[in-house]
């Protein structure tokens, strides 16, 4: 009789063990299936991660996996309980950012984390015989080694990954291997500014019908935000024009003195294009020589003048650049010129222009 009793004690005791076994990795599957009903249902979009253990995890596996799984979940993580069997292998599902084993042998805690793409997972082992070892050591131990997977796969991603999993394994991406894809910085799609005050001077050749070209020099200041702004322009021959016929010559010199209204923009960051119109005061010099029989004579003559041109200048540096531009301008009271009472030239009725030179503006 005694001993009949005590083989019942010893297989009630085994039926109970098994029964908590199965009640437990029930309660887990029903809670993987369900979604459960704490923040992980509440948020279905939440990183997901997987935490388990084989189906005959021993009470301190079980109280270690369920704070495993609380320390994953507080930092925004959706940990699913499931039965997690010996050897088991990436491809991890979609959606599932990593994978966390426990399993015990023989007084050693063994712990593999997978993540995403891993060839083999990263493992770990705690001493059972260690002293002070206890479920809140192996559970903290398991959530770094999942971390250690989850940040290599967040490297090899360059951190293209949700942004709970980069707080997880507190990745922050170099600037510097940004993916090709990501769009520029602002500071290289910028436009570099007009500068708010330049001066420009240069070689001007002006065209006349008739006659030969004269070269001269014009020199500018202008002034005005990025868009419209005001100038004002000076404008002198610097070699005369020379008008020839057989009674005689003439050598003719011409100052002018513009206000200019203008708008400019770039179509590049170092590509300037700007038109504008001027209103303006031409002074005319003619000094005549007349041939044996003939008498010279110099006249001077002032006229309105208005002008239309159009530039475009290269910025080498942010205040430096170099510009080209092409132009008229019409004298409103153009002087004539004559020779033995025959006129030979009209002059600036209308007369073009054509200047190269340099800038440099000032911020």
């Amino acid at each position: 009789m005694p001993l009949r009793s005590l083989r019942v004690s010893i297989s009630s005791t085994r039926r109970l063990r098994r029964l908590g076994l199965l009640l437990f990795h029930t309660s887990s599957l029903l809670a993987a299936a369900l979604g459960g009903t704490g923040p992980a249902a509440a948020e279905p979009s939440a990183v997901r991660v997987v935490v388990g253990a084989p189906v005959d995890a021993s009470a301190l596996l079980k109280e270690a996996l369920v704070r495993a799984q609380g320390e994953l979940a507080a930092v925004g993580l959706r940990a699913d309980v499931e039965i997690i069997d010996a050897g088991r292998a990436p491809p991890l599902p979609s959606g599932v950012y990593g994978l966390l084993a426990l399993e015990q042998r023989a007084g050693v805690i063994v712990i593999q984390a997978w993540a995403p793409r891993a060839a083999r997972p990263i493992a770990a082992r705690v001493e059972l015989t260690t002293p002070g070892v206890t479920a809140e050591v192996i559970a903290v131990r398991a959530v770094e080694t999942l971390r250690a997977a989850m940040l290599q796969f967040a490297q090899t991603a360059g951190g293209d990954v949700p942004a709970a999993v980069r707080g997880f394994t507190r990745f922050t991406p170099d600037p510097a291997a940004a993916p090709a894809h990501s769009p520029a910085p602002a500071a290289r799609r910028s436009v570099r500014l007009a500068p708010p005050l330049a001066f420009w001077a240069g070689p001007a050749v002006s065209l006349h019908a008739g006659t030969a070209p004269d070269l001269g020099a014009q020199l500018g200041v202008l002034v005005g935000p990025s868009f419209g702004f005001a100038a004002a322009a000076f404008e002198t021959t610097l070699g005369d024009l020379h008008l020839q016929a057989p009674q005689g010559s003439a050598d003719v010199r011409r100052q002018v003195v513009w206000a200019q209204l203008g708008a400019r923009f770039r179509p590049a960051r170092t590509w300037e294009v700007a038109t504008r119109v001027g209103f303006g005061y031409a002074a005319f010099a003619i000094e005549g020589r007349g041939e044996l029989g003939y008498s010279g004579r110099s006249a001077t003559h002032g006229s309105p003048a208005v002008m239309l041109g159009v530039s475009t200048a290269y910025w080498a540096t942010r205040s430096f650049g170099l510009y080209a531009s092409v132009g008229g301008r019409l004298a409103l009271d153009a002087p004539t010129i004559l020779v033995a009472e025959k006129p030979v030239i009209t002059l600036d009725r209308p007369s073009f222009v054509l200047s190269l030179g340099s800038s440099v503006g000032v911020f």
